[in-house]
């Protein structure tokens, strides 16, 4: 009896684990699909900072890791983002796929960028089962600082031309009939004046293009006196000579008599 007892108790156990394990399945693992922006020569695949007038180009590599959940769609959206215009817009673009283990979508080369921005590039893949993955990447296009130089112009007595207006598409080879230095741009190129414009404010590529967008074009310059020993002003010029945008600011003038003739001398900076 107490063998029969024994071989009893070892048969319920035996049933009790059998019936514990149907009732506790280990849950099987959720295979959700896999998306990367692929490191390849010439290829943006992370966080970068380009220059205005680059060029960049990215691709998506989109994989099923189930083979029984394939991937049905991908979303492409470019959230642009421009503090100089107030700019803040997201573009998104949708793409179905008929059930593909693989996905490579590839943006070709966005040339040159323009505009001081961030774009924030985002892949979305999604499979039937509706599983998604998201990747994405910001590309900062960043606006040079300009770089400030010293500027010398000067004229002695009769000569033909004075020294130091070359660069800039300047000339002066007269004084004004109030004995006021005449300035004038030579043939092909523009010359500018901004009354409205502060100098050291502007610092970037960008912000001299707008403010040569706003501003007034003049035939000459006759402001300076070429009589008074020393002058100060703040007279702020432009020109575009040779496909460059030059800022121009005078801020002083001396003048000094002698035998051979009166110099003329103004100084100032230009970016």
């Amino acid at each position: 009896m107490k063998k029969l007892a024994l071989a009893l108790m070892c048969a319920m156990s035996v049933l009790l684990i059998v019936s514990c394990s149907k009732k506790d399945p280990t849950t099987p693992e959720t295979k959700y699909p896999t998306i990367k922006f692929v490191n390849e020569a010439g290829l943006i695949s992370e966080n970068q900072t380009v220059q205005l007038g680059d060029s960049v180009r990215f691709k998506i590599e989109c994989i099923a890791t189930d083979s029984k959940d394939l991937l049905t769609k991908f979303s492409l959206s470019m959230n642009l983002k421009c503090e100089l215009l107030g700019l803040d817009t997201t573009m998104t673009t949708d793409t179905v796929l008929n059930k593909l283990t693989t996905f490579t979508f590839d943006s070709g080369v966005l040339e040159d960028l323009i505009l001081p921005m961030t774009v924030t590039v985002t892949g979305t893949v999604t499979t039937q089962n509706n599983l998604t993955a998201t990747k994405n990447i910001v590309i900062t296009i960043e606006d040079p600082a300009l770089e400030t130089y010293d500027l010398e112009w000067k004229r002695v007595g009769g000569q033909q031309q004075a020294s130091g207006l070359e660069e800039f598409g300047l000339q002066w080879t007269s004084n004004y009939k109030d004995i006021c230095a005449s300035i004038k741009p030579v043939d092909g190129a523009l010359f500018f004046r901004f009354d409205d414009v502060d100098f050291e404010a502007v610092t970037t590529e960008t912000a001299l293009e707008i403010v040569f967008l706003n501003g007034d074009m003049i035939d000459e310059f006759h402001e300076i006196s070429c009589e008074q020993a020393t002058s100060t002003f703040d007279y702020v010029l432009g020109t575009v000579y040779n496909e460059e945008m030059y800022l121009i600011h005078l801020t002083k003038a001396t003048v000094e008599t002698a035998p051979m003739g009166t110099t003329v001398t103004i100084t100032g900076q230009w970016k």
